[in-house]
This record gives structure tokens, C-alpha cells and sequence, in this order.
């Protein structure tokens, strides 16, 4: 097989983007010891849809052990070994080579009982989630593509390989990643799928917490998310309950229109939560506990819900008291998160936006930092400890509500009267 760069799979027969040749090289070892391998899953799936892959899976019919011996003259790792993955550093970049496999009986609708290396691609590929992930591809023998992958792909169907039901059963985890393909890529879901993810959904409950919340910002940031989170607004309730509400004829009208104009997924977790009727920060947070959000995302999002819900500060003070709070951008989502849920207040969300732009292009004081003095000055004051803060806080305040200005004369001669 010819290096080169990048070289074209123009044997595939919908659009195809190239093929790095770090992982043409791979291949070509694997034909050279006449091991058969091939190209697998979500790479592939992105290739025939035009897209390039973020990143490639390889599957064999060697061994673990024969490919840690055809690659060890290159690091490799070994964490996923006892199931069949070795991950090989090919020129710094990792590649991850599973041996096909079979399947025992999963365990707590996670994991498999135990696993059987075999021989046959198609074998290997009966046990994957979805039609479109179980295409094969080798540049010199071209696609394999058992269950009808290729077909779903032009059709934008995401369809379970096999039966559904036991699919999903199996592994609850992929009734998420249906949901977040469905949102991310605007596939429908097959009717039997479909009909499977509302009948499983409860086994979500054995999935963690950390999957859980992987995959929802990734279906937060869908094209097609307010559909999906509409439809399957009972099965996001498995875990969430109170955003079963988005499911409702009014519920669905609200997220559609409030996702048209708010793509950040925090952005969007607040506009499931004022449409469920959670207005306020603590609740909203109460609300959010019950999944291990990082602290960021969550104080964004409690943010961004009690700021949408609330009417759009009118004056200057008020504005730059909201910029004390939050930062800019989370105060202009929240003003564009309102007049997706309230479009009457357009004109006084506009308002309360171009008096944030003139209180930033201004460089009005809005946090503590802005001030003209620090805790090195009071200090110098003779004041201490958590008094400090309190008193910076205090002159902040005096200084957003037109009492004193600025500068460091004005602030030193309030600090020392208090």
C-alpha cells in the first residue's frame, strides 16, 4: 500500500473524508502478518456522512496477545486488555485495536458477564449498539456492513442492531447515546428503538451518575435537542424528574423557541428548568444535586435560571449589581434566555443589554477587582481578616449606587468613617 499524507477512501460509496495515514500504516501491519482488520464504528459512520472523525477504533481478528506482540517494537497500553483493547501510541497518537468479540449475559444493565475473542467481523459487529456503528471498513477490502448501516445512514435512521429491546436491555447506557445521536446528528429513531428506549428507561437508574451527565451536555448542545428533549421528556425525567414538564404541547413550544436562540448547554439545562416551573437559584441547584455536575456548570446554570426568570433590570445600578454576580456573558444568555421564554420583554431585555455594553465599554466598577483600593489599603487601615472583604464588598455597593466615586481618596475616607 503507497504512504502517503492523506489518502482518500474513494471506494466508499456515499462522501468520504481522508484516511490519516498513521492509521493506514497500522492496517498495512496487520496485513503484512495476514491478521485481518478493520476500520470500526463511529469513525466510519463519520466518514460515509462527510465528516472527519475526532477519533479511530480498529478491530482484529488477532489476539490480544499477537497484537501486543505485532506492535512491540511501540508503546502500547494495556487498561482495556482483559476486554480485548489494546491501545497502540502509533508516532504519539492513540490508536485503540480491539480483538473481535463475543458477549456473555450483561451484568446490572452495564457490563458483559465476560467476553469471547473470535475470529469473524461479523460476530463482533452483533453486539454493537446501533446499525450505523457496525459498518467495517479496510481500504483494501472495502465495507462490510451486516444489518443495514449504510441504508440507515442515507435515511438518517438510528436504528438498534438486532433487537431493540434487548439492546437497550443490556446496556442501559445506550438508551442515552441514542438520544444524544438523535439530537447531535437530527437522525429519527426507529420505531421499534424507540418503543424500546420508553420501555427501558428505568434501567437508567443503574447507570452512574458521570455517564449520565456526559451525555446530556452533549445532547444540550444538539441541533435537534428541543425535539428530542421534548419527546423523551419522560425518559430524561428518570433522572430529572421535574423536566417532564418539557414534554407537554406548551413545554415543547417554549424549549423549541428558547433553544432557537441559546445554544450553550447551560443555557439550555436553565430553559428545561423555568419551563418546569424552577425559577429560583436554590432550587434550581437542589434540583441539579441529584447528578455530579462539575461546580462551573452548575453555578451557570442556577444562575442563568433565576436571571432568565426574573424581569430585566431597567436602570444602570441595577444592571452593574447583576455584573457583581455574574459575568457578562452569563448575564447577556440569561437576558437572551428571558425573551426566549417571555418575547414580550424583548424591548426592556434589550434594554438591560445595552446598558451592560456601557458599563463594560466604560469600565464601570462592577467587582471588587474594579475598585481603586485593595485589602492591602485597608489593611493599612488597620482592618483585618474577614472585615476586609466585607468592607471592600460595602464600598462596592457605594460606589455602583452613585455614592461616592472611584477613586482612592473617596474610598480610604468612607473605609476609615466605618
Amino acid at each position: 500500500m503507497k504512504k502517503e499524507t492523506l489518502i482518500r477512501a474513494d471506494c466508499f460509496p456515499l462522501s468520504a473524508q481522508s484516511i490519516p495515514n498513521s492509521i493506514l500504516s497500522v492496517l498495512e501491519r496487520f496485513d503484512r502478518a495476514e491478521y485481518e482488520a478493520y476500520c470500526v464504528g463511529g469513525c466510519v459512520r463519520d466518514l460515509l456522512r462527510g465528516v472527519a472523525p475526532h477519533d479511530w477504533d480498529l478491530c482484529t481478528a488477532a489476539s490480544p496477545d499477537e497484537v501486543l506482540a505485532l506492535f512491540s517494537d511501540v508503546p502500547c497500553l494495556t487498561v482495556g486488555l482483559k476486554h480485548g483493547t489494546v491501545t497502540v501510541l502509533w508516532d504519539g497518537s492513540p490508536v485503540e485495536i480491539t480483538t473481535y468479540r463475543c458477549e456473555g449475559d450483561y451484568l446490572c444493565h452495564r457490563s458483559p458477564s465476560s467476553v469471547t475473542f473470535t475470529r469473524s467481523l461479523r460476530e463482533d459487529c452483533v453486539r454493537r449498539d446501533f446499525t450505523v456503528n457496525a459498518i467495517a471498513y479496510h481500504p483494501g477490502r472495502g465495507l462490510r456492513d451486516f444489518f443495514g448501516g449504510q441504508a440507515d445512514l442515507q435515511n438518517g435512521v438510528l436504528r438498534c442492531v438486532g433487537d431493540a429491546h434487548t439492546r437497550l436491555t443490556e446496556d442501559a447506557l445506550r438508551i442515552l447515546r441514542a438520544l444524544r445521536f438523535s439530537s447531535v446528528l437530527g437522525f429519527s429513531i426507529h420505531p421499534d428503538t424507540d418503543r424500546a428506549i420508553k420501555e427501558c428507561a428505568p434501567t437508567l437508574v443503574h447507570i452512574s451518575g458521570e455517564r449520565i451527565v456526559a451525555e446530556l451536555k452533549k445532547l444540550l448542545a444538539g441541533e435537534n435537542a428541543a425535539a428530542v428533549l421534548s419527546d423523551y421528556a419522560d425518559v430524561i425525567a428518570v433522572f430529572l424528574p421535574p423536566l417532564s414538564a418539557c414534554g407537554n404541547p406548551t413545554g415543547k413550544s417554549a424549549l423549541q423557541h428558547a433553544f432557537s436562540l441559546c445554544k450553550a448547554p447551560q443555557a439550555r439545562l436553565s430553559a428545561c428548568l423555568c419551563i418546569s416551573g424552577i425559577c429560583a437559584s436554590d432550587t434550581a441547584r437542589h434540583t441539579l444535586s441529584a447528578l455530579p455536575f462539575d461546580n462551573a456548570f452548575t453555578d451557570a446554570v442556577c444562575a442563568l435560571t433565576e436571571e432568565a426568570a426574573a424581569p430585566p433590570p431597567t436602570s444602570m445600578p441595577a444592571v452593574r449589581r447583576a455584573l457583581k454576580r455574574m459575568s457578562a456573558s452569563t448575564f447577556e444568555a440569561g437576558l437572551l434566555l428571558h425573551c426566549a421564554l417571555f418575547p414580550a420583554d424583548a424591548d426592556s431585555a434589550a434594554h438591560a443589554h445595552a446598558l451592560c455594553r456601557t458599563a463594560i465599554e466604560d469600565g464601570l466598577a462592577t467587582r471588587i477587582s474594579h475598585l481603586a483600593i485593595n485589602g492591602r489599603d485597608l489593611s493599612a487601615l488597620g482592618l483585618r481578616g474577614k472585615e476586609i472583604g466585607r468592607t471592600l464588598d460595602r464600598l462596592l455597593d457605594a460606589v455602583i449606587d452613585g455614592e461616592i466615586e472611584n477613586t482612592r481618596q473617596a474610598l480610604l475616607k468612607r473605609a476609615s468613617r466605618q
